[in-house]
């Protein structure tokens, strides 16, 4: 699906550091990002239609979007989400 999308290079700025998890477990410990540039709602939207197309049932809306880059998984201490220097 996605090899069908001609999409450049999307610089994400990852500055706070947390735990990420269902039903706020935070099991997950992430890198993440304060802001959610509009590229990437976009890029969001064209991958839901992709899915669509193909015959799948993905969440269409954006609002939950949390791009993060997962560190630890199964992180069994508790983390304060906190802001960090960027990493791009």
């Amino acid at each position: 699906m996605a090899s069908r999308l001609d999409w450049p290079t999307l610089p994400i700025r990852f500055d706070r550091i947390g735990n990420l998890g269902r039903d706020g477990g935070g099991r997950y410990l992430v890198l993440q990002c304060a802001d959610r540039p509009e590229p990437l709602h976009e890029l969001h939207r064209r991958l839901v239609s992709c899915a669509t197309m193909a015959g799948l049932s993905p969440k269409s809306s954006s609002s939950g979007l949390k791009p993060h880059m997962t560190l630890v998984y199964n992180h069994r201490q508790p983390f304060v989400t906190r802001a960090i220097g960027p990493v791009e």
